[in-house]
């Protein structure tokens, strides 16, 4: 009766209105909705398109009134933390990591301000993999935090046509939960009519993960349409799309494909899920909102019991949440006569954020049967009036289980390991009895010894010792192998007290030898040369590392693809028939490429890289470059340039020293405004002006003698927003 007097009281009480529960509004999750403009494949911008793809799945129980939108910005960094918000969504589109405000905030230093104080970040993005190739400190965050030991582009096309592909979520993952996703198919569910994804791709960008790291945990991965379905319980280890991984002090979520590629019906609400699950995954051992009550252990288990004998249990309960926990009864909703189990002491009482208290439960069985009772907590856990049950199990007329009982691995693999090199791996051997587990012999049957040599060997092996009830041993086990492709196994012997006729406990060890490999990194994989004039010609080295434990042979390095013969290879290069490239153990190879546009266009190329590297032997790198003309010639005395945003002078001009920018900046926002110097190369030589501008009209003194220019023609670029505007300016001495 009294637990259904609760249930009106409680419905009563959530009539007045959950809007009283919140005296003051606080956010605890914020997404930044300035990096990613997304696109249609006609490069038309979907307005509409971010909302549904990263806030709308979000901004759902429980975590809508806690979130906030925010652009990346010096504003909102100037009025917010971004370590007071417990996670931090950045959707990066096309943009790097190390993007940056005005004010010179980047992306990159606030993921890391937020992993240090062990908050928890999402990043998303379409090409951070292959923009990270040109920053050293972007490439080593994705090694270090997420796991990324190589990136390469996967062709999506067959032919000249788009090629269908899914997205892989991992089979009994907690996060992917296998959702499948479709890309460059026009498909319908669910009775809804097919629809073409919003944007159509001709590549994708994918990485590898770190082998034999437990931090890093693949979610999503790369397959054609036409793989096999079944494949989907074995992920490889390439192609990788997603991956989860625990850092230093935090736990991080990675996915490096664009969600607008994926099919508009099905696959998006899909990945919204997927996104969904993300968010309690990373945030089911964070404190929650409100007071929050959790017990443990539950349910209680009291195990045998004479008739007419009693025992006591202890349950702890621990306010996980941020604000004051009330628990104002508990009770036992016994259904035997007489009652079985019975609360001792305080049945309420209040508890601070992540403090504890514990309540005893006695059990004095009567019959010799089995007994299920429910232990209810009435409480404001969750912010509102709330009941709590867990289970209460004991049986009568038995004698308790006692003595000690082992938990341990029966079974270890330490995958493949390189010669020379070793793999270690923790075995914890878990006490679950309720008297001391004694460990009176601990070693080898077998050390998986081969012409004399033991593989497996111990860091510190103990015997003779015992593990308290609930309470745990680590030891580690050293896997060193001493030849390619031989697979060793091994066995552990322990002997215990353990419960029951049999006292010797077995744990299988295998491991492999690895083949020596070549292996073929190429820093950088894709290369941007920015813009250069006309006539001239800009170079940029490449470096093919070996990092492998065999010699690398290169057969061939052409270009598949070359845009009007803008690019070429002026050292490194290898064409076919030539004699092969042998690339050493840890030593590098020198790439240089040159781009020489012949007119004011967008160039691309392909090189490729043909090699006995076999997890890619046809390693492509691309490049991009724009062309544009020497337009300088000033002939008045100063000259202007400008557009509906913006508009700057020089004077003089041609300038012998120094010289007076003047410029205006039109509409009625404030807008970015970045003003520098560049070459004829389109090296930037000078910085002017990088801040947040104000609609007026300006004027600043240039020192040419001070920056230290030669004489010559030169560029004074102005970018305003999404705009740019380029002045030409001559320097004589």
């Amino acid at each position: 009766m009294k637990k259904l007097f609760f249930y009106f009281l409680l419905i009563i009480l959530l009539g007045i209105g959950l809007e009283k529960v919140i005296a003051a509004q606080q956010y605890y999750y914020v997404v930044f909705d300035n990096l990613d403009k997304i696109v249609n494949t006609e490069g038309q911008e979907l307005t509409n398109a971010f909302d549904q793809l990263y806030y709308d799945p979000i901004h759902k129980y429980p975590f809508g009134d806690y979130l906030i939108k925010l652009p990346f910005s010096d504003a909102t960094f100037t009025n917010y933390r971004i370590t007071d918000f417990d996670l931090a969504v950045f959707p990066m589109g096309d943009k790097p990591l190390n993007f940056s405000t005005s004010g010179g905030i980047t992306v990159l230093s606030k993921i890391k301000e937020m992993e240090a104080a062990g908050k928890r970040v999402i990043i998303i993005g379409r090409s951070i993999l292959r923009q990270s190739q040109t920053s050293q400190p972007v490439q080593q965050f994705l090694y270090d935090y997420l796991g990324v030991d190589e990136v390469f582009m996967v062709n999506t096309t067959s032919g000249s046509k788009y090629a269908g592909y899914t997205i892989n979520g991992v089979i009994d993952d907690t996060l992917a939960n296998g959702t499948r996703k479709w890309g460059n198919l026009k498909r319908g569910e669910n009775n809804i009519p097919p629809a073409d994804p919003w944007r159509w791709v001709s590549e994708l960008e994918a990485f590898k993960v770190r082998p034999d790291d437990w931090r890093f945990t693949v979610i999503d991965w790369f397959s054609k349409v036409t793989d096999d379905v079944q494949i989907i319980n074995y992920p490889p280890t390439d192609t990788i799309m997603g991956v989860r991984t625990h850092t230093p002090h935090s736990k991080m979520v990675f996915w490096c494909y664009g969600t607008e590629y994926l099919c508009a019906v099905g696959s998006i609400p899909r990945h919204a899920t997927e996104l969904w699950y993300a968010f309690n995954w990373l945030l089911f051992d964070v404190p929650k909102i409100g007071p929050y009550l959790q017990s443990v252990p539950n349910p209680l288990q009291f195990g045998g019991r004479q008739i007419g004998t009693d025992t006591t249990k202890r349950i702890v309960i621990t306010n996980f949440g941020r604000q004051e926990l009330k628990v104002t009864d508990v009770y036992v909703n016994n259904f035997e006569d007489p009652e079985p189990f019975e609360v001792l002491g305080p049945t309420s009482f209040n508890l601070q954020p992540l403090d504890t208290h514990s309540v005893f439960v006695k059990f004095a069985p009567t019959e010799e049967k089995s007994y299920l009772e429910i232990l209810s907590f009435e409480s404001n856990s969750g912010g509102n009036p709330s009941l709590i049950d867990m289970e209460l199990k004991g049986v009568g007329g038995k004698d308790p289980e006692q003595g000690p009982i082992i938990d341990v691995v029966t079974s270890v693999n330490f995958g493949e390991v390189k010669i020379g090199r070793y793999q270690e791996k923790d075995i914890v051997i878990h006490n679950i009895g309720t008297a001391p587990l004694i460990i009176n012999y601990n070693n080898f049957s077998n050390n998986g010894t081969n012409n004399g040599n033991g593989a497996f060997t111990y860091n510190d092996r103990r015997a003779g010792f015992q593990i308290n009830p609930d309470s745990t041993y680590t030891m580690v086990i050293r896997f060193t192998p001493h030849e390619a492709g031989l697979t060793y196994n091994g066995e552990i012997k322990l002997e215990t007290n353990q419960k029951g006729d049999n006292p010797f406990t077995y744990i299988k060890l295998t491991g492999k030898g690895a083949v020596a490999k070549p292996k073929m990194v190429p820093f950088p994989t894709s290369v941007i040369f920015d813009t250069v004039l006309t006539g001239y010609n800009k170079e940029i080295p490449i470096t093919i590392k070996n990092t492998g434990s065999a010699e690398l042979v290169i057969d061939s390095i052409n270009f598949i693809r070359n845009d009007s013969s803008a690019f070429s290879i002026t050292e490194g290069g290898m064409p076919e028939g030539g004699t092969p490239i042998t690339v050493l153990p840890v030593e590098e190879h020198i790439l240089k490429v040159q781009f020489t546009p012949s007119e004011e266009l967008t160039y691309n190329a392909t090189i490729q890289i043909v090699s006995n590297y076999e997890e890619t032997p046809n390693y492509n790198i691309y490049f991009n470059g724009v062309g544009r003309q020497d337009t300088v010639g000033v002939e008045d005395e100063y000259d202007f340039a400008g557009n509906e945003l913006f508009v700057m002078k020089a004077m003089p001009n041609p300038n012998y020293g120094k010289a007076m920018l003047e410029y205006i900046l039109k509409g009625d926002v404030p807008r970015k405004v970045d003003i520098f110097i560049i070459d004829v190369l389109g090296n930037r030589i000078s910085n002017i002006l990088k801040t947040n501008l104000n609609p007026g009209d300006y004027r600043c003194e240039m020192d040419m003698q001070a920056i230290k220019l030669a004489s010559g023609n030169y560029y004074i670029i102005a970018n305003v927003g999404d705009s740019q505007v380029r002045l030409p300016i001559v320097i004589l001495k």
